[in-house]
């Protein structure tokens, strides 16, 4: 009979990693995981916080969250509907990436093969297999990873985050050759003017802007924003979906090994409690009770205190 103590070993994939599973997680996961998705991102993105038949929905929105508690500010509000926008894309990725693990085996010892690699096919087929909800359960892991980091970096560094942001999206209006804004009133941009010449000079003096300059810097970033071009606010979008697609992908590939190392072992602790428990099942004997239903054999003392306990004669006897 199987010991009930011992735990089945769970298949692990080799300590050292071969050729062909190199350059399969390098397609996989940087390809479609990080590439693909940060292309599939940023316009679906754009065009539900920037298109004009979403953006209404998408301030609505943030309204509602503020409303019920959900978020203290608007800009927490925003915040988060940001980061949700920023994995709509990671969500269509999943499916192309499971699809590739399907082939993960056949396509390394292929690899191996031809570029001379020794590593034992059996080992790799041995690994931890993908699913569809490893990978989804990696994925809304991502997500949060990404929006706790976000929201407390803007905590922290709120001028720094936004500062970022519009520089990044100026930088690459500049790199495709198109205006940042356009329509700006002059007096606007006068006035942007003057205050980033004092936000500028009072920090290299090691010196950091009041509440009330800040305040004032905010009401012209807010009222510059209805001059956006859209390539100004792909490029937002991009500053931000750059590090959280980058993040993402790494979480993708990490968590969802350890989700798939959890399913595999929970299986084999499963299969083998049925097996014990089957193989215990054959080993029993009838009892001669009204319901026939067996029991474990026993040793003779047993069978004979069983025996005098269904014989009250004997008792008499003895």
């Amino acid at each position: 009979m199987a010991d009930p103590a011992a735990a089945p070993a769970t298949n692990a994939p080799p300590e050292k990693m071969s050729k062909g599973e190199k350059v399969f997680n390098w397609l996989t996961y940087g390809g479609i995981g990080y590439v693909f998705t940060f292309l599939a991102t940023v316009p679906i993105a754009w065009a539900l916080q920037y298109h004009s038949r979403m953006a209404p929905r998408f301030t609505k929105m943030a309204e509602r969250l503020v409303e019920r508690g959900w978020a203290k500010n608007a800009d927490g509000a925003n915040k988060l509907l940001q980061t949700v926008t920023l994995h709509f894309g990671g969500l269509i990725g999943i499916p192309f990436v499971w699809a590739a693990e399907k082939f993960k085996v056949p396509f390394v010892q292929s690899w191996n093969r031809t570029h001379g690699d020794a590593t034992d096919p059996a080992a790799i087929a041995a690994a931890p297999k993908q699913t569809i909800w490893t990978l989804i359960g990696a994925r809304i892991t991502a997500w949060a990873t990404v929006w706790v980091s976000l929201s407390g970096g803007g905590k922290l560094f709120p001028k720094s985050f936004q500062t970022f942001e519009t520089e990044f999206a100026d930088k690459f209006c500049r790199l495709l050759g198109k205006p940042a804004r356009v329509g700006v009133p002059a007096a606007l941009i006068a006035e942007h003017g003057q205050l980033r010449g004092e936000i500028d000079a009072l920090r290299l003096r090691g010196l950091t802007p009041g509440e009330t300059l800040g305040k004032a810097w905010e009401g012209v970033e807010k009222r510059l924003a209805q001059y956006e071009t859209t390539h100004f606010q792909v490029g937002r979008i991009a500053s931000l979906d750059i590090f959280a697609t980058a993040a993402s992908a790494t979480l993708l590939y990490a968590v969802s090994r350890v989700f798939a190392r959890k399913r595999e072992q929970h299986i084999e602790k499963r299969e083998y409690r049925l097996a014990a428990e089957k193989e215990m099942h054959a080993d029993a004997v009838p009892t001669g009770r009204d319901d026939g239903r067996p029991q474990p054999r026993i040793d003779a003392a047993g069978a004979a205190v069983q025996k005098m306990a269904a014989a009250p004669e004997l008792h008499a006897q003895l």
